[in-house]
């Protein structure tokens, strides 16, 4: 069963003492990408030139979590913007061909998944992706992703050896904080946003755990299903994620993109 907030911290302020690295305290696997952080970013692959104004090109995105799982592009025309505008940071995706990549993200053979984004998406026109670990969830076990549709909505779809998804219905444009969270073995699926549980489906998603595989932001290993759309943050983590964590990483992403809870 996934743990659901007993209240809403989003709406209620920050929990003292809290940050995003207390995610992270316990060893968990994932990543923290934080676009207003510019010592995070870099205009060329080698990390040596840093992002440093409103239009710069991204090539690398470091994880903040300590887990090294850097984000890059090594194609100059597929690398998204870094913009700022009215004091909030982002990246920006192009809906053609820009897309951000890990080498491997690994699980450590962990079945549960929490997920945190930040994201404005201007046209439900095509079929998108904001992030997925693995090239193609469809077709490889162990993995998840959290896509905007055509018809209008965000879906997250989680894979042991059977895949299995919760939608919510969300028409463009919008910016909206989103959490996503599934548990293979216990065959459970949710996803939040505006810091409301839209719906935790129980749905079979087979055997085994998530497995070690890049990560992809903005694109389908890199090939289809482009988004074109602004990214505030976005955090991942290889463990269900409890009330108050809920509620305090929605709050902080909320801060990040403007989004009132």
């Amino acid at each position: 069963m996934l743990l659901k907030p007993a209240g809403n911290y989003a709406n209620s302020g920050s929990v003292p003492d809290w940050t995003i690295s207390n995610l992270f305290a316990s060893g968990e696997q994932g990543a923290w990408y934080d676009p207003s952080d510019l010592s995070t970013l870099w205009q060329d692959v080698a990390r040596t030139i840093p992002v440093i104004a409103d239009g710069d090109l991204v090539a690398v995105m470091d994880d903040k979590s300590g887990n090294g799982n850097h984000l890059s592009q090594a194609i100059l025309a597929k690398r998204p913007l870094y913009k700022a505008f009215g004091g909030l940071h982002w990246l920006e995706f192009d809906g053609v061909d820009d897309c951000l990549a890990t080498v491997n993200t690994p699980w450590s053979g962990s079945d549960e998944v929490s997920s945190f984004v930040a994201v404005y998406k201007p046209s439900d026109a095509t079929n998108q992706i904001i992030f997925e670990h693995s090239a193609d969830t469809n077709t490889n076990n162990g993995c998840f992703h959290l896509f905007s549709l055509a018809t209008n909505q965000y879906r997250h779809t989680s894979k042991g050896t059977l895949g299995a998804w919760v939608e919510h219905s969300r028409p463009a444009p919008a910016t909206d904080v989103i959490t996503s969270q599934s548990d293979i073995l216990s065959d459970s699926i949710e996803m939040r946003t505006g810091g409301v549980s839209r719906g935790v489906v129980a749905l079979d998603q087979g055997g085994a755990a998530y497995v070690s595989a890049p990560f992809f932001v903005g694109m389908r290993g890199g090939t289809i299903y482009p988004f074109g759309g602004k990214i505030f943050g976005l955090v991942t983590r290889s463990r269900l994620s409890s009330s108050v964590d809920i509620g305090a990483a929605e709050n902080y992403l909320a801060t990040k993109s403007g989004v009132n809870l």
